[in-house]
C-alpha cells in the first residue's frame, strides 16, 4: 500500500508512519493518529519499541503501570488504602500513631541532639554518629515495645524530618533502606549505647 495513496484516502496528513506485522504477512503502512478499517496483526512497532494492538490506542489510565524498583515500593507496600505504617502505633492498629508517645520521644532525641551538638547534622545513609544514635534510640524503643519489633524505614525516615526535624538530601527509600540494615546488624557501638541509655533515665 502506497503511503500517498493511503494519506489522499483518508484526507488528512499523516503525522507519522506506523508498521504492522502479522507473522509473515506484508507490512502496511497505517497512520498513528487514526484507523479507519481493521487489520488483524500481532503487534505495532514504531521507534524502538513495541506496544500491543490492544493498548496501542488504549487511554492512558487504563494502560498498566511501568514497573518500580523494589526500593520505590518499600512505602507502598505496607500502606492498605494509602495509610502509611506508624512507628509508634497504638495498641489498635499498626496504621495509627501513638501521638502522645511520638510526640514525647520525639522530644527526648531532640535534647539529646542538641545537647551533643548534632541537632544541625543532616541525616545521610552512611554509618556516621548521627546515624548511631538514631540506631540506639531504635533499639530502646523496640526494646520497650514502644515500636514493633518490624522497623519501618520509611516511618523512621517520615519521624525524623517531620518530628524531629532533621535535615537531608537523600530520598525517603534510600535511607529506609539503610536505616533498617543498621538497626538488625550486630555491630553495637558501646559508647553511643551508654550515651543514649542515660536519656532514658
Amino acid at each position: 500500500m502506497d503511503k500517498n495513496s493511503d494519506n489522499q484516502t483518508s484526507g488528512q496528513q499523516m503525522p507519522y508512519v506506523l508498521h504492522l506485522h502479522e507473522h509473515n504477512a506484508p507490512i502496511y503502512n497505517i497512520n498513528i493518529g487514526y484507523v479507519d478499517k481493521q487489520i488483524n496483526g500481532d503487534y505495532y512497532e514504531y521507534g524502538h519499541g513495541r506496544v500491543d494492538k490492544d493498548e496501542a490506542h488504549k487511554p492512558e489510565s487504563h494502560k498498566p503501570e511501568a514497573h518500580k524498583p523494589e526500593a520505590q515500593k518499600e512505602d507502598e507496600k505496607q500502606k492498605p488504602g494509602g495509610r502509611k505504617k506508624a512507628l509508634f502505633a497504638n495498641n489498635q492498629s499498626q496504621y495509627t500513631e501513638n501521638l502522645e508517645v511520638k510526640k514525647r520521644e520525639a522530644q527526648r532525641l531532640r535534647d539529646f541532639l542538641q545537647k551533643h551538638k548534632l541537632s544541625n547534622t543532616k541525616l545521610s545513609t552512611q554509618r556516621d554518629r548521627l546515624n548511631m544514635i538514631i540506631v540506639a534510640f531504635l533499639r530502646r524503643w523496640r526494646d520497650s515495645r514502644l515500636i514493633g519489633k518490624e522497623i519501618s524505614g520509611a516511618a523512621v525516615f517520615r519521624f525524623l524530618t517531620e518530628d524531629v526535624k532533621l535535615f537531608t538530601d537523600v530520598e525517603q527509600r534510600s535511607y529506609a533502606n539503610k536505616i533498617t540494615t543498621m538497626v538488625d546488624s550486630l555491630n553495637v557501638n558501646v559508647e553511643v549505647e551508654k550515651l543514649v541509655a542515660v536519656a532514658f533515665k
